[in-house]
């Protein structure tokens, strides 16, 4: 029994071990990660520690959340590096940490739309595409995210399946129900008026206000 009873502790001793390391590791990155969520600018030595601490903790264990959390490092730290051969390494990397944390939790829209602009960067319109989608879909009601990822959509491509359209023009709706003036002046940047009345069409009163004055884009 005293047996038992160790060899189950040495177990839970070595399943605890990893992940109390990994946890010490991000502790380094932690304070800056936090700075960036909260829309705080930091400095590149600043991302130098947290891409290292995300670096440290996945060699203890393995974990998706903490992969696209280094990605997001790497593609902060590689607009001081353009041009460079970092610049590219940082990339590739980032994009790779993408798509591997994305594989193992996919439910995450932020994610999906950092791997969209990074295979955009890397001149994968294909992949870029596909990536704005998924952001689109996994994260449908995000209020203080829809805006950005529309342009992200217009950017690499429309959708061209049924569903895909759909969940465009739903997450149009719930844009202008957010800021219409906002949706409506990205809108004329990038020449989706169309795209957008057609979107619109299926919120009549939404509709009536984008036809009238201030925005008065009535065909």
């Amino acid at each position: 029994m005293l047996a038992l009873v160790m060899t189950v502790g040495l177990v839970m001793l070595g399943l605890a071990i990893p992940r109390l390391g990994a946890a010490l590791a991000l502790l380094a990155g932690d304070g800056y990660l936090a700075q960036l969520q909260q829309g705080r600018s930091v400095s590149s030595e600043d991302l130098v520690t947290l891409v290292a601490s995300r670096h440290a903790a996945l060699g203890w264990q393995d974990d998706p959340r903490v992969r696209t959390d280094l990605a997001a490092g790497q593609l902060l730290l590689r607009m001081d590096k353009t041009g460079t051969p970092a610049d590219h390494a940082l990339l590739d990397e980032a994009i790779e940490q993408l798509r591997q944390g994305l594989s193992r939790a996919p439910l995450n829209a932020y994610a999906w739309a950092r791997l969209s602009n990074a295979e955009w960067l890397a001149a994968n319109p294909q992949a870029a595409r596909s990536a704005s989608q998924l952001s689109l879909m996994t994260g449908r009601y995000l209020p203080g995210f829809l805006l950005p990822r529309i342009i992200l959509a217009w950017r690499t491509g429309m959708p061209t399946d049924e569903e895909g359209k759909a969940v465009l023009e739903q997450t149009i709706r719930l844009a202008a129900q957010v800021s219409l003036p906002e949706l409506t002046a990205a809108a004329r940047q990038w020449g989706k008026i169309p795209e957008v009345r057609a979107a619109l069409e299926g919120d009549k009163g939404i509709l009536k206000q984008w036809d009238l004055p201030p925005y008065q884009n009535a065909p």
